[in-house]
């Protein structure tokens, strides 16, 4: 279907959108330092640490990305009871988005994925998730807080990573 509109309307009008990010989000943390041994313990590098970030993964990356781009922006998702959830909920927060579909679930860690980069080479991931689907009572709450929003966007954005959402 054509509606007669270029791409730069489109583009024009994007800040004028309002999406619904529904999906796994996560907190990427990155550990930059660099190596001057091998350890004793095992054949490993040792990376003295030089500075870390925390920054927006997955379904929250997406969100992010289209309010960097004008979008006005609403999270649904799940995470954990801990400070990395808190952290997560802040940043988009931050960033204007309406975190009140993201259901905080007790025993549930946040999924963060944090990667250790020594003389501009990854050296190491560690993964802090959990793969099992989210507790019948976190569905219903995020369902339940996703479509009373649905009615205030113009589009839902399904963002799966495969972390139970």
């Amino acid at each position: 279907m054509t509606t007669g509109k270029n791409l730069q309307y489109y583009l024009d009008h994007f800040s004028a959108s309002r999406v619904l990010v529904l999906g796994d989000v996560m907190l990427d943390e990155y550990v930059w330092g660099h190596v001057e041994r091998i350890s004793p313990e095992a054949p490993v590098p040792v990376v003295s640490v030089l500075n870390e970030e925390f920054t927006l993964g997955g379904a929250a990356n997406v969100a992010k990305n289209l309010c960097l781009l004008g979008a006005r922006v609403a999270v649904a998702g799940v995470v954990g009871t801990g400070p990395q959830g808190s952290r997560l909920r802040s940043e988009l927060v931050k960033l204007g988005v309406d975190v009140g579909a993201v259901i905080e679930e007790p025993g549930r860690p946040t999924t963060r994925k944090t990667r250790i980069i020594a003389e501009h080479q990854q050296v190491l991931r560690i993964d802090r998730e959990t793969t099992r689907a989210i507790s019948r009572a976190s569905e219903q709450a995020l369902m339940s807080r996703a479509l009373e929003r649905v009615p205030d966007v113009d589009v839902v954005l399904i963002s799966d990573y495969g972390k139970g959402v």
